[in-house]
C-alpha cells in the first residue's frame, strides 16, 4: 500500500449473510481477532452481491445458500490494523439449501484462503481457520460484534431493507 493510501485509507465493498437456524444466528471469528462478525466477504470485480455471498458461504463453510432478501445497507468507516477503512456492506437474509451436519453443530470451523486484499495481520497467512458459532439473540449482549451496530439489529430482523451507519471515522471537512 502506498503512503497516500495509508494516510487516506481504503474503500471496500463487502457482502454479509444472516443465516438463522432454530432461532440462532451464525457468526464467525478467527484466531487473530477478539470479536464476532456476520459471515461474508468482499465482492469481486463484476460479481453481483448475490453471487458474492453465495460464493463466500461455499468457499468458507462449504454450504450452499440462497438469498432471501436484503436486510441492511451499511455505510461503514473504521480503523483496523492501523488502516482507515471506508466501505459499503450489503447484508442479506440467507437460507441454507444443504442439510449439512455442521450446521446442526453449535460450533464448527471453516477456512479463508483469499487473504491478499486484507493485508495487515493477515498478510502472511495462507489458510486462516475461522470459528463459526450459533448465537441466540439473547446471547448477543455477552459478545463483541463488529460493527457494533449489528448487536441491536440482529435482535430485531427488519421486514424491509434499512440503511445503517457505522461511522467511526468522519470527514471533518464537510
Amino acid at each position: 500500500m502506498t503512503n497516500s493510501a495509508q494516510e487516506f485509507g481504503s474503500f471496500g465493498y463487502r457482502v454479509a449473510g444472516v443465516l438463522i437456524n432454530d432461532g440462532r444466528i451464525l457468526l464467525f471469528s478467527d484466531e487473530l481477532v477478539d470479536f464476532w462478525v456476520i459471515p461474508g466477504g468482499g465482492v469481486k470485480l463484476f460479481e453481483s452481491s448475490e453471487q458474492a455471498i453465495i460464493r463466500e458461504f461455499q468457499e468458507e463453510i462449504g454450504v450452499t445458500i440462497a438469498v432471501e432478501r436484503l436486510l441492511w445497507v451499511v455505510e461503514n468507516s473504521f480503523t483496523f490494523d492501523n488502516q482507515r477503512v471506508h466501505g459499503i456492506e450489503l447484508t442479506f437474509l440467507v437460507k441454507s439449501l444443504d442439510s449439512e451436519e455442521k450446521l446442526a453443530q453449535d460450533e464448527f470451523f471453516g477456512y479463508e484462503k483469499d487473504l491478499q486484499a486484507i493485508g495487515g495481520r493477515y498478510k502472511n497467512i495462507e489458510n486462516l481457520k475461522m470459528n463459526f458459532r450459533w448465537f441466540h439473540p439473547t446471547e448477543l449482549d455477552s459478545i463483541t460484534i463488529q460493527p457494533k451496530i449489528y448487536n441491536d439489529e440482529l435482535k430485531n430482523i427488519p421486514d424491509y431493507p434499512k440503511l445503517l451507519r457505522n461511522l467511526e471515522i468522519e470527514n471533518k471537512k464537510l
